[in-house]
């Protein structure tokens, strides 16, 4: 499939590549670190460019159009758990410190164009700014309580969704330490949380792949998650598969 994006991509049908990030999250030298949010160039943004441009120079040698598009996840600027965590629940300021750091991404993307000849399009946007807020909400409440029934439903699912919860202890704790200290939340209450956290994260991964699939030639560079399969998670759908390309560096602790 992705042999064929590359011999039908052209000047009208580009090879789109969309690249998701997350807002600007503190960070240090390893990884997200989840203690506030600011509003420059994402910490996973400038993981991509190290990754991504150097794919995108070898399609500028191959003479192949492209269009790379990278987004940042302002969608968790609704979440209210993230809201009081890091705006003091202000939805407002959280988008606020997203489209900053949409702009200063953009700024950087001309940038490193002009610097290294790139010829393809570099464009800074966001889940909402792509696909629309008042759609993308609106799915991933659907995929959500689809997966919350198949939580019920399917044992195997449920046991894949524990086990996800498991891997992403760690950081579920830098994420949510305001939430699911034994002061707030008994065990099996922080249990529900989280493994809801989860799912949460699932249906917008079922989101993203089913309306990046709508766009032709569209494929997905990733960073290392548990949730990268479901970009192809059809839930029912009838759509296309996308190639997903998954980087090698890790931005979790």
């Amino acid at each position: 499939m992705f042999r064929h994006y590359l011999s039908n991509a052209s000047q009208g049908y580009p090879l789109t590549i969309y690249a998701g990030s997350y807002p600007d999250y503190s960070h240090d030298a390893v990884g997200y670190t989840f203690r506030g949010v600011g509003s420059g160039v994402p910490f996973l943004t400038k993981v991509h460019l190290e990754s991504d441009v150097p794919f995108l120079q070898v399609l500028d040698l191959a003479g192949i159009c492209y269009q790379y598009i990278i987004m940042v996840a302002d969608v968790e600027a609704t979440d209210k758990c993230f809201q009081q965590r890091f705006t003091d629940g202000d939805e407002k300021i959280f988008l606020g410190a997203c489209e900053s750091s949409r702009t200063e991404t953009q700024v950087l993307l001309d940038t490193q164009r002009k610097q290294l000849g790139l010829i393809g399009p570099l464009k800074s946007s966001s889940f909402f700014a792509e696909f629309g807020r008042e759609r993308f909400l609106r799915l991933q409440e659907a995929y959500e309580a689809k997966l919350q029934e198949k939580m019920v439903s399917d044992r195997h699912f449920e046991q894949r969704v524990t086990l996800d919860t498991l891997k992403r202890m760690e950081m579920y704790r830098l994420m949510y330490s305001d939430y699911i200290s034994g002061e707030f939340m008994s065990p099996n209450q922080r249990n529900d949380f989280l493994m809801g956290r989860t799912m949460r994260t699932m249906a917008q991964y079922v989101v993203l792949g089913e309306l990046i699939s709508q766009v032709p030639n569209a494929i997905v560079i990733n960073h290392p998650t548990t949730n990268i399969g479901f970009y192809n998670e059809k839930m029912g759908q009838i759509r296309q598969t996308i190639p997903i390309f998954e980087m090698k560096r890790r931005v979790y602790k």
